[in-house]
């Protein structure tokens, strides 16, 4: 006997259904995942990081939230011939699912600009995305994963009333690049994870972005950024998520000549070389990328199964 009831509505429906239920199979054990050792001041966090990161992938959820995309990049305007900012927003009904450890997620926008909107299966049109991010502690922390990683305790942080470990994570082979990497905030309590900066070298095309850089003699400044403020049953969900691009140029220094009174012993002056301070430091801001998340609604994914003797 099934009933079934709509969250949403209130309504019910119910049917009856023979199904053959055959003896399930004998269980066999998964090999234990080991892990490389980790430093001694790490052990308790990272065990229940790992922990956190087992009931994530093992969750079954699903969950509605509005997800608020701002925009900021700098073009060139065509009709003054100068580079601008431009602004651009946009509002989605974000949906992720989650179960055995995979997850889908889809986007139906609602608001472009001030209009609104109605398109199912939406992309986003930035020109930086950043997929699964509910996923991404598992990727830097979990067991399975650990091989691929060397972990770092560089210091401790509140974030609210949370006491946490900042944990670093640096690729095992040298020059991976495009592997997510940099730092999380791991709650010394219970492991969850409630911030991760990224690393630029974790970050898919940085490299293209650093030649750029080095062709007008600047550094490349890339922040991202995720927070995780919102918690159910014991997991964290997504709360912002960040992404900066800038170009520091530094400071130029250039020579010039001057003539000094009294340089040599005959009273006559003497030409000296000074340096000549051209420019400073400045941050340019090329492109910052906001999305916010709120209005979460959950929805409980469950199942009971009972088996009658015929």
């Amino acid at each position: 006997h099934v009933e079934v009831q709509d969250l949403l509505t209130g309504n019910r429906a119910s049917a009856e259904k023979e199904i053959a239920v055959l003896p399930p199979p004998a269980p066999v054990p998964e090999p234990e995942v080991v892990g490389p050792s980790l430093p001694e001041e790490l052990e308790p966090v990272m065990g229940k990081a790992a922990d956190y990161c087992r009931r994530l992938k093992e969750a079954a959820f699903r969950f509605y939230c509005l997800e608020k995309v701002e925009e900021r990049v700098l073009e060139r305007n065509p009709l003054t011939k100068r580079t601008e900012p431009v602004e651009r927003r946009w509002e989605y009904d974000y949906q992720i699912t989650g179960a055995g450890g995979t997850i889908s997620e889809q986007r139906r926008l609602v608001r472009e600009g001030t209009r609104k909107m109605d398109k199912a299966n939406a992309a986003l049109e930035t020109r930086f995305s950043s997929h699964y991010s509910v996923f991404l502690p598992v990727t830097l922390l979990a067991l399975e994963n650990r091989a691929a990683y060397s972990y770092r305790l560089v210091g401790r942080d509140r974030i609210g009333s949370r006491r946490c470990a900042v944990v670093e994570m640096t690729p095992r082979q040298a020059g991976d690049s495009g592997i997510a990497q940099g730092k999380a905030w791991i709650d010394e309590a219970d492991g969850s994870v409630l911030k991760i900066e990224m690393s630029p070298r974790g970050v898919v095309g940085a490299e293209e972005l650093e030649k750029a850089a080095a062709s007008f003699q600047a550094r490349l400044l890339l922040e991202v950024t995720h927070q995780y403020s919102v918690a159910r049953d014991g997991l964290r969900f997504p709360s912002m998520t960040l992404f900066r691009e800038a170009y520091v140029l530094e400071k130029v220094v250039t020579e010039r000549s001057r003539e000094m009174a009294g340089g040599n012993l005959n009273g006559s002056g003497m030409m000296i070389t000074l340096p000549q301070l051209e420019g400073r430091r400045r941050e340019i801001e090329f492109y910052r990328l906001r999305q916010d998340y709120g209005k979460y609604r959950f929805f409980d994914v469950d199942s009971q199964v009972e088996v009658q003797e015929p």
